[in-house]
């Protein structure tokens, strides 16, 4: 006999043609999916023993549902629901993998997930697959997005023939420096502490007497600017 799968146990009833005759493995029994074989066993009066064997086979369950879904970074939008299958997220730049972690409503189920590595700026789509018992299977989606870097500083910043004041720091965005009436111009040397972000206002600046002014502008992967300035004053003769 065939029953459903949320049939967990049976009770096995049998009684023998002779009231002298004794019967064993009757009762209650738990059942697991697939094929199960039971034995009732009737014993004559003088020994003699017949089995009959009862073969149950329940069904694999077809529940290929999530209880829950949970995301190493950010929140998922909307709230995680059982029924729900596609999810957004949005993640900062930093973040370039994503542990997604799923958990089956039937313990028979197996859930795989693809797409959370090696993301890239902009758009990924995460496949949560669920395949129940008896190979039914529902996929759940998140479309990750992940920002643009906002890191507009520089890491380093240098003008050949000038000692910057103060000291270079990478927020630190306004500087000075003095060099003498010969020195007609300076290179400017800058890198930016993100390797996604531009700079501009870097090669040989041409320096006149008095004060001069040196800017160098970082513009981040997002768009966002920051402008680091030296005052080169150039002595007069």
């Amino acid at each position: 006999m065939t029953v459903e799968n949320n049939v967990t146990s049976v009770e096995i009833v049998a009684e023998a043609l002779s009231s002298v005759a004794s019967v064993s493995g009757t009762g209650v029994k738990s059942i697991k999916v697939g094929e199960n074989k039971f034995g009732v066993i009737v014993t004559a009066q003088n020994g003699d023993i017949s089995t009959y064997n009862v073969i149950i086979t329940r069904k694999a369950s077809s529940d290929a549902t999530l209880k829950n879904l949970t995301v190493s970074s950010g929140t998922l939008s909307p709230t995680f629901a059982s029924g729900t299958t596609s999810y957004t997220l949005t993640v900062p730049y930093s973040v370039t993998s994503l542990t997604v972690t799923p958990t089956v409503n039937n313990s028979e189920a197996k859930a795989s997930v693809t797409g959370n590595t090696s993301l890239i700026v902009g758009s990924n789509t995460v496949s949560i697959v669920v395949t129940a018992g008896d190979g039914t299977k529902k996929t759940y989606t998140i479309t990750v997005t992940r920002s643009k870097d906002t890191t507009n500083t520089l890491k380093s910043l240098s003008l050949s023939n000038c000692t910057l004041s103060p000291t270079f720091a990478s927020g630190t965005t306004s500087y000075t420096c003095t060099v003498e009436n010969s020195v007609t111009s300076t290179t400017v040397t800058a890198t930016a502490k993100s390797s996604v972000a531009t700079v501009s206002g870097t090669g040989s600046k041409s320096l006149s007497v008095g004060n001069n002014t040196v800017s160098v502008v970082v513009t981040s992967q997002s768009g966002s600017i920051k402008t680091y300035s030296v005052t080169v004053t150039r002595k007069a003769n």
